[in-house]
């Protein structure tokens, strides 16, 4: 009777600390798990900064999901700078992730199954590897940049007067696109005269009174 307790007791002895193991293994696991969506949300909201609202949470927000809310759009609600690396993405790797699919993505904080929706799940694979591009071409953004601004005010001083803007985050879409096909190819003919043109006979753009600079309109950020 005695032998039978006291494999009774081993028993139950085991179990318990069979269970505080596995509690203890559970916990730990959810912790790395929540410490890597945090992590992932941190790179998120760094690279698409210019997307996300970064006023609701402030800067302890920064490893939560944020909602879409952009900060600097252009006349046409897009972030230049951001559409600008996807382009230069696209252009290197091939892959085409387009600023609609970033919105998209960036629109919901869970995935249509109730899953969060983080570009780490293996459901995103092309955010991931715009974020792996991004951390090595931090440089090669900015080359393209100042390549972008030089053919603009090339034209601007070929074809003076031309009011030039003052904040290039701000230029049309169609303006920006013609920039890039520029870059890409020296023998394509500008002529960012007549967009410009165009948005001021619409009354979307304003020419400073000495002709020198002219002012997109943009519309007014959501709330």
């Amino acid at each position: 009777m005695k032998k039978i307790m006291i494999i009774t007791v081993i028993a139950i002895v085991i179990i318990v600390i069979a269970i505080q193991i596995t509690m203890k293994i559970q916990e730990d696991l959810a912790f790395r798990r929540q410490e890597e969506l945090e992590k992932a949300y941190e790179t998120q909201n760094l690279f698409f900064g210019p997307l996300v609202n970064t006023e609701i949470f402030g800067f302890e927000g920064r490893d939560k999901y944020r909602p879409v809310h952009l900060r600097g759009p252009n006349i046409d609600g897009i972030d230049i700078p951001v559409y600008r690396d996807l382009e230069l993405f696209r252009q290197q790797t091939g892959v085409n992730l387009t600023y609609e699919m970033v919105l998209d993505y960036l629109s919901q904080e869970y995935e249509d199954d109730g899953k969060i929706r983080i570009w780490t799940n293996g459901r995103h694979p092309e955010i991931a590897d715009y974020f792996e591009w991004v951390k090595w071409s931090s440089t090669l953004g900015g080359e393209f940049s100042r390549s972008l601004s030089k053919a603009y005010f090339d034209y601007a001083d070929e074809n003076a007067p031309f009011p030039t803007i003052n904040n290039v985050n701000t230029m049309p879409l169609e303006m920006f696109r013609a920039l890039v096909r520029k870059v890409a190819d020296p023998d394509y003919e500008l002529d960012l005269t007549s967009i410009q043109n165009r948005y001021i006979a619409e009354g979307k753009a304003v020419v400073s009174e000495d002709g020198l600079s002219i002012e997109f309109i943009v519309p007014e950020r959501n709330t």
